[in-house]
């Protein structure tokens, strides 16, 4: 996972995305419509979303092979806790059409940990199975987020 701060996220996206990467980024508001949003065809998108924030131990734990997340938050904060995801059991098998699986809460303590608020983001790769929605405290429990969705092959992974 690399967290950054929003200043410097352009640096992180291939060179054939970073113009529309950059102009998604310029219409992020707290006001933009929760849906999808095509960025660069299926090769990279974006979701925005808000949810309430949870107890660490009530979120679940997920991973995607196909994309890499790059979190931030638009309002309000969220942690993301990272494990690595050969040591973690699945629970739901991986759906391909959704990019993503699902693992079991055991005692894995994470490797590393973000709290993302407005102004950071938080980059995380397919070998990294995550922990999203959880409450960072000293903020209220909701949050609204974007989610861009880079993929790996264009990446050079």
């Amino acid at each position: 996972m690399i967290t950054d701060r929003m200043d410097y996220l352009i640096d992180y996206i291939p060179e054939q995305y970073k113009r529309c990467v950059r102009d998604f980024l310029a219409q992020v508001s707290p006001d933009m419509e929760e849906k999808r949003y095509e960025i660069s065809g299926s090769h990279v998108f974006a979701k925005v979303m808000s949810y309430d924030t949870r107890e660490s131990k009530n979120c679940k734990i997920e991973a995607h092979n196909r994309y890499i997340d790059i979190q931030g938050s638009i309002t309000g904060a969220e942690g993301i806790s990272v494990f690595n995801r050969e040591n973690l059991r699945i629970v739901q098998d991986y759906d391909r059409k959704e990019d993503n699986m699902f693992f079991n809460q055991n005692d894995q303590i994470p490797y590393a940990a973000s709290r993302n608020m407005p102004g950071i983001f938080s980059m995380i790769f397919p070998y990294e199975a995550h922990r999203p929605q959880e409450t960072v405290k000293g903020y209220k429990n909701h949050v609204k987020k974007f989610v861009i969705k880079l993929e790996t092959a264009e990446y050079g992974r």
